[in-house]
Order: structure tokens, then sequence, then C-alpha cells
């Protein structure tokens, strides 16, 4: 064995010790919002990324759109009421829901 100087030997000890790994999450600090819901998993607690609101106005979005284009599909006539009037209104509607659903805090 070759004689090790001071700094070789302090270089090799802190590479054999252990380190802890400290992991912090900017979730676990900030306070949940005030209809959000905290589940606790095995890396700690975690924020829920949508509330039960957000799911219901979500829900009631991808229905209107569902139901725009099943009475698009039903009325299939070139002038039907129904179809060119009803059904794109109730799209734009549907899919302003889902943005809503999707950005509102």
């Amino acid at each position: 064995m070759a004689k090790l100087s001071r700094k070789e030997r302090a270089a090799q000890q802190s590479l054999q010790q252990e380190t802890p790994v400290v992991v912090s999450t900017t979730a676990a600090k900030i306070a949940p919002r005030n209809n959000a819901t905290v589940v606790k998993t095995t890396r700690g607690t975690a924020e829920m990324p949508f509330s039960k609101q957000n799911y219901i106005w979500l829900g009631l979005a991808f229905a209107t759109i569902v139901l725009a284009y099943t009475l698009m599909r039903i009325e299939n006539a070139e002038d039907g009421f129904l179809s060119l009037y009803i059904s794109p209104i109730l799209l734009t509607v549907g899919y302003l829901g889902v943005f809503y659903a999707l950005f509102k805090r």
C-alpha cells in the first residue's frame, strides 16, 4: 500500500461514507388549496390535480359534446335545424366547458 496524503485520505473517506439523500418537493411545502384533496403516498403527501368540482364540470362538458354529435348524426338532412344551429352551439359550449374544467382552480 502506498502512503496517501491527508487530502487523498479525506477524499476516500468521504466517498466511503454514505451521505443522506434529502428529497424536497415543493408540493409538500405549499399549503393545499381550499377544495383540494391531499393524498398520502409512499413518497410523502401529494395534492390531487383536480377537485371533485372539476371532475363534475368535465363530465358535464363531455356529455354536452356527445349530445351535440348525436344530434348532428340523428338529423342527417341538409337543411336540418338541429344539425345546423343547435349542434354547433352545443359543441362550442361543451369544448368551452372542458377548457373551464381543466383550468379552474
